[in-house]
């Protein structure tokens, strides 16, 4: 991904030089903002053990060495507080023990769910270990 944002931005500043001043880097189309994206469980998940995370991003490379147990459990505590808005506001409970896909924005074609969708007995390595 980098690398394509990095040649989109090539392009597009070479479209357009001399006509824009320098700005920081517009050019991150497909990316997230690190330090917002994160549920909150993750993000104090973060705090503790990575506290520079939030000026440096990078560091988050080091999530890795984060035991899982931890990381697990700030999954578990991200979905229970999606799958709680889902609910106020559409009134549909969902079982946090099951695989749940969602789409955000739109399902377009080339984000394939139908590799996803086709066999769903390849999907059962992605269950929860509870």
């Amino acid at each position: 991904m980098l690398a394509i944002r990095q040649r989109r931005g090539h392009e597009a500043r070479r479209s357009v030089s001399g006509s824009l001043p320098r700005l920081p880097d517009p050019f991150d189309t497909n990316g997230v903002h690190a330090v917002r994206w994160p549920a909150p469980s993750f993000q104090a998940l973060y705090d503790r053990h990575l506290p520079d995370w939030r000026r440096d991003t990078l560091s988050l490379r080091y999530a890795i060495g984060i035991p899982g147990a931890e990381m697990w459990e700030a999954h578990r505590d991200a979905k229970r507080a999606l799958l709680e808005h889902v609910h106020r506001h559409t009134g549909t409970r969902l079982d946090e023990h099951v695989l749940t896909i969602g789409f955000a924005r739109r399902a377009t074609a080339y984000k394939r769910a139908t590799l996803l969708l086709i066999s769903p007995a390849s999907c059962a390595p992605w269950r929860s270990p509870t």
